[in-house]
């Protein structure tokens, strides 16, 4: 059991993202939908694992990267026809948070 080590710490994100949409439906009256939405996301990542030490230098590891974050932004629907047109926008938020078994990082490193 001595060859085993907790490792543990936190990483910092940011992401930033615009996802646009537009539906055209031909039928009478032709009309066209567009959707905006602009996040900003800030998170946390913690990252929680254990190293197997192999000979003193070599290590084989495996952690896991929980994480949270806020996203902000704002969302706006367009919506155009032949006699009519209207946009509204609004304000979006809310909560990121869980543990993917994506963010399973398995490492071997040689250390100096």
């Amino acid at each position: 059991m001595n060859n085993l080590e907790f490792r543990y710490g936190a990483d910092i994100s940011f992401q930033y993202s615009i996802n646009k949409n537009q539906t055209n439906i031909t039928t009478n009256p032709k009309s066209v939908f567009k959707n905006t939405d602009t996040r900003y996301t800030p998170g946390i990542n913690a990252v929680i694992g254990l190293n197997y030490v192999l000979k003193d230098r070599f290590v084989i590891g495996a952690e896991l990267l929980p994480y949270f974050s806020y996203y902000t932004g704002k969302s706006k629907n367009e919506t155009s026809n032949d006699t009519n047109n209207s946009s509204i926008s609004s304000n979006i938020s809310g909560f990121n948070y869980g543990l993917n078994i994506s963010y399973v990082l398995i490492s071997f490193a040689y250390r100096f």
